[in-house]
Order: C-alpha cells, then sequence, then structure tokens
C-alpha cells in the first residue's frame, strides 16, 4: 500500500474550467425553472404551517405569530437569492449537499422562524444569520483540498470490511438480544425508553456501535450495491437497516433505506444530476402529503403518520426547532461549544441534561429529546447568532475536504451514501454526526474505496460513471 505525501490547496474560483458550462449561470433555463419549483414549494410549506402545523403543534414549538408578513418576505428574499447562488448541475459532492441542505432544512428554517415569531426581531435577526451562515458555506464550498488517492487492493478493503462489519453487528446482537424488535408506531417510544436502559444512549458504546453502522456500513452497502449493480450487498444494506431500527426504533433509519434507491433511480443515476429533478422530487414529497390533509379529518391512521412525518418531522422540526434553540438561548446560558465531548473537558457545561432534553423539558414540562440541526445545536446553542456564523466556518471547510477527498468517478456513490449523514445533520450536532453517526467513517470508506479500484485494475471503470470522466477537476 502506498500513497502519495503531498497534499495540496486548490484556491481557484469557479471562473475556471469547471465551470464553463452553464451550472452557474444566474438565469439560465433550469435554475428559473428550480426557483419557480422552490416557490411553489416555499408556497406548501407555509401553507400547511399555517392551516395545520400551528393549530395542532402549537405546543410542539409551531406557535403562530401575529406580527405582519414583512420577515416572511424578507427570508423569501434571501431564500431567492441563496437559490440562484447554487448551480444547475451538481458537479461536486459540495454540490449535491448544498442543495439537500437548502431544501431539508435552510428553506424550513428560514420561513418558520418568521411564522414563528418567537426570536428578536420576529426572527429577522435570526434568518439574516442564517442567511450570511449559508452564503459562507456556499462560497466556501467552491474550493478543495486535494488528498492523494491511498491505494489499496480491493481484496484488503473487503477483508476489512465485511470483518468489521460482522464485529459490529454481533455486537449489536450481544448488546439488545431478544429486546430487537421492528417497533410500530404505537411502541416506537417504548422501544427507544428500554434502548436507552439497556444500551445506555447515544454516546454510549452501543450508540457509537449503532451508529457505524446505520451512518456509515449499511449506507455504504446500499450505495455500492446502487452504483455496480450489486443487487446482494443492497438487500445486506437494507437488512442491516432494519437491525438497527430494531434497536432504538430511530424511523430516519428505516426512511433512508427507503430514500436512497429512490433518489438513485429518479435523481442520481441520471446523466446530469440536476437542481430541477431534486426539485421536484421535494414537490412531490409535499404534495402527496398535501394531498391527504383535507380528506384526513380526525383520523389517526396511516394518513396521520404520513402527514406528520413529512410535514412535522422532516421539514417541520428541522425548521421550527431553529427558532425554539434561538429563543431559548436568548434567555439561558450559551454552551460555548462545552456540548462537544472533547471540549466539554475543558469548558463548564452549564446544563444537568444534554440540550435536547433541556429544550424538550422546557417545551413539554416532561422527558423529551428535541435534538436539532446543526446552526441550533453547534450555532445558536453554543455562541448565538454568532455562533451560526462560525459554525459556517467549520461544515464550508468539511466540503472543501471532501471536494478534494471524493473524485468525479464516485460522486453518485458519496451522494447516495451520504443521504442518512445529511438527514442527521439536519436533526443533530454536526460533530455529533460525524463521530457518533459515522459520517467521518462513511467518507474515509469512500475515500479508501475509490484508491481499491485504481490498485486492483489499472483499467476499472466505474459502472453508470463512465460518462463523468469528462467533468475536469479544480
Amino acid at each position: 500500500m502506498s500513497s502519495t505525501a503531498s497534499v495540496t490547496m486548490d484556491v481557484s474560483s469557479y471562473a475556471g474550467s469547471y465551470t464553463s458550462g452553464t451550472s452557474r449561470t444566474l438565469f439560465s433555463a433550469g435554475k428559473l425553472a428550480s426557483l419557480l419549483i422552490m416557490w411553489t414549494i416555499s408556497a406548501f410549506l407555509i401553507y400547511v404551517y399555517v392551516t395545520w402545523l400551528s393549530p395542532t403543534y402549537s405546543y410542539m414549538g409551531f406557535p403562530l405569530s401575529e406580527a405582519g408578513p414583512e420577515v416572511l418576505m424578507v427570508s423569501l428574499g434571501l431564500v431567492t437569492l441563496s437559490a440562484l447562488s447554487l448551480p444547475e448541475t451538481m458537479e461536486r459532492f459540495s454540490d449535491y449537499f448544498l442543495w439537500m441542505t437548502f431544501y431539508f432544512l435552510y428553506l424550513p428554517a428560514m420561513l418558520y422562524v418568521p411564522l414563528q415569531g418567537i426570536t428578536s426581531g420576529n426572527g429577522f435577526w435570526l434568518i439574516s444569520s442564517l442567511a450570511l451562515s449559508f452564503t459562507l458555506i456556499t462560497w466556501l464550498a467552491r474550493f478543495e483540498l486535494r488528498i492523494p488517492v491511498f491505494r489499496l487492493t480491493r481484496s484488503t478493503f473487503l477483508v476489512w470490511f465485511f470483518a468489521l462489519y460482522v464485529v459490529l453487528n454481533l455486537a449489536v446482537i450481544s448488546i439488545y438480544g431478544a429486546n430487537l424488535r421492528v417497533a410500530d408506531i404505537s411502541t416506537v417510544y417504548d422501544q427507544r425508553e428500554l434502548s436507552n436502559e439497556i444500551g445506555g444512549g447515544a454516546g454510549s458504546v452501543a450508540g457509537y456501535v449503532a451508529g457505524l453502522l446505520s451512518g456509515a456500513f449499511n449506507p455504504f452497502l446500499i450505495a455500492v450495491g446502487l452504483t455496480e449493480r450489486r443487487r446482494l450487498w443492497v438487500a445486506l444494506g437494507v437488512l442491516g437497516q432494519v437491525l438497527m431500527y430494531s434497536t432504538a426504533a430511530m424511523k430516519f433509519i428505516l426512511l433512508s433505506a427507503l430514500l436512497m434507491p429512490t433518489f438513485y433511480y429518479l435523481h442520481i443515476k441520471r446523466p446530469r444530476i440536476t437542481s430541477v429533478r431534486l426539485s421536484v422530487l421535494v414537490s412531490i414529497s409535499c404534495l402527496i402529503p398535501l394531498s391527504i390533509i383535507p380528506v384526513m379529518g380526525d383520523s389517526e391512521g396511516m394518513g396521520l403518520q404520513i402527514v406528520s412525518l413529512v410535514f412535522m418531522r422532516t421539514y417541520g422540526m428541522a425548521g421550527a426547532l431553529t427558532g425554539v434553540y434561538g429563543a431559548f438561548f436568548a434567555e439561558h446560558p450559551l454552551t460555548y461549544y462545552s456540548h462537544i465531548n472533547v471540549i466539554g473537558q475543558f469548558v463548564h457545561y452549564p446544563y444537568e441534561m444534554s440540550i435536547g432534553q433541556e429544550i424538550g423539558f422546557d417545551m413539554s414540562g416532561g422527558p423529551l429529546n428535541a435534538n436539532a440541526n446543526f446552526w441550533a445545536t453547534d450555532g445558536i446553542a453554543a455562541s448565538g447568532n454568532l455562533g451560526v456564523i462560525i459554525i459556517a466556518l467549520v461544515v464550508g471547510g468539511f466540503l472543501t475536504l471532501c471536494n478534494g477527498v471524493i473524485r468525479p468517478q464516485g460522486r453518485r456513490l458519496a451522494y447516495i451514501a451520504s443521504i442518512p449523514f445529511i438527514m442527521e445533520i439536519s436533526n443533530s450536532s454536526f460533530f455529533t454526526s460525524l463521530l457518533t453517526g459515522g459520517g467521518l467513517f462513511l467518507f474515509g470508506m469512500i475515500y479508501l474505496w475509490q484508491g481499491s479500484h485504481s490498485s486492483s485494475n489499472a483499467n476499472t471503470h466505474w459502472p453508470r460513471d463512465t460518462r463523468d470522466a469528462t467533468v475536469p477537476a479544480l
């Protein structure tokens, strides 16, 4: 095994060959189409908040402000400018990451903070910080830190991968034993409570093991299986996610196993991975539950579960908890990053429970873990609105590294495998998602997998990715 020792920083701007196409054209037909769909999605989310979320879940952080729409109009203008700054075609990992984060975190937060009206200036200062943070991340994502390929044989990679995979799964089975069960809707919280009693929660050994499997190993198996037509690997990864769900009944784990093939076949498999197609998929994800609401009535069956999963859990909480954290930490002590384990050894953590549990108790008066996205947890909780800007440097630096690590031939694999990671940072600390959630391990495996391709066969082609060989890298 060998690797090139030098590491270089490429600080070329997008004015170079990478943007020789139309992906960064300000008003291309595709960009305008994406904007129209984005405005339609915004209308859907606002309508659902006003007519359903606020009346139904006001106590869960969805109050409706009595102030006028001025701040909301400013927010819509800011998200429009943010969308215009993103590329039409997703040619690097940062492009994909930014568009996914835009729809599943940034847009809901920018819309729901003004609708809540519970933070300073009816949300004006918070949405301004979020917009500046997103802009900074977008700018940093223009660069890449080139990391040389670390070459190893395919057989070496597979031996280590499956050896660790077997050991980690056996550890899960050993810890949970007969308490493993695929919980239905009515027993989800019972299973989570049982899991905490047995495994000790996310920060325990069991939590780290489950995070590695659900956030790294299983997504990697599914992604390689899809991009290289290995059906057995896809099946193994999906079954692995079902096993992980049976530990703590975390619904996003099952949802990720469904979303990864869906996104691959409807979006990422295409010759050009465009923002328009992603925007259409997001709009469909809103339209289906939106059509259920008028006929749902007082039903508590499957219809309510679908609507709640999409509008309350997926889009709603990602946006609403940003405002809830802003209001809470305007009146309570900031953590100054002591919620991060390493920093917590040197800086005093001012609370008895985790951030999510403190917020949850404040919201409900009982045991509720209101985990929130990286802007809320690593930004607002750590250092207020200033922290929202600071975390942009961390996320932007991470994207700079990913752009250099992930080669054009491997981008589809990375796009698919990172879906659970992107879902997690929309509901958790960025640092927790990288470490406890397995994100860092996942990107390490993608990096090594690329090296195993190069080392095992000089003429190896990447199925479904050969068209990307013409995409120039900075």
